[in-house]
């Protein structure tokens, strides 16, 4: 999006610049990132003009070319209802989930009856980070460097809607390789929304 500025508080105040609101920010906000191409595995996906992507019936949802050069980091939110369902993520490059087994994940999981909070910790194929269950379930990460030859990190959290759950969980894809992209998969059925953003 483009603003016209006129900076009234300078000698020359006749001057007036267009700016892109990125540039505003420092080239530090938060910008939506829309993927080049979507898949998904059952069910239906659509994406919106602003970066939305809308999914329905879905065991996994493919974000194709949402990482580049341009920012370094970037946030993805998941808004989604499921049944019981232990969620994960694979990084994609070139149209293809990367499925080495350099996933490492280690997560911290409370619930609100105040028993003690529990730690885990795996390496597998993929990346687990959440286990959901609900109409409004959240899944929420930052992602740094996805788009560098060096192992990506991901910090992540997320609630579940019917029993007071929150987990946290680090995650590393530990091999030097450039993604391009990311997967959302669930073990069962699942609807809703995914916004990936850009950030330096």
């Amino acid at each position: 999006m483009t603003s016209t500025i006129k900076f009234d508080k300078w000698e020359n105040t006749a001057n007036t610049k267009s700016v892109t609101m990125d540039q505003i920010a420092g080239g530090s906000g938060l910008v939506p990132v829309l993927p080049t191409s979507i898949g998904v595995q059952t069910g239906s996906a659509s994406v919106g003009a602003n970066g939305v992507v809308s999914f329905s019936g879905a065991t996994a949802v493919e974000l194709n070319n949402c990482f580049s050069s341009e920012y370094r980091n970037y946030k993805f939110i998941v808004n989604v209802s499921v049944s019981n369902s232990p969620s994960w993520y694979r990084y994609r490059a070139n149209g293809a989930n990367l499925t080495t087994s350099d996933y490492f994940d280690v997560g911290i999981q409370a619930y609100y009856d105040g028993a003690p909070a529990t730690i885990s910790s795996r390496s597998q194929n993929i990346g687990y980070p959440l286990y959901l269950v609900g109409t409004q379930c959240l899944w929420t990460g930052e992602i740094s460097s996805p788009y560098v030859s060096a192992p990506t990190r991901m910090i992540s959290e997320g609630t579940r809607d019917n029993s007071g759950f929150f987990r946290t969980a680090q995650s590393v894809y530990n091999v030097n390789t450039i993604a391009d992209g990311i997967s959302f998969i669930f073990e069962n059925v699942a609807t809703g929304t995914v916004q990936v953003y850009g950030y330096r």
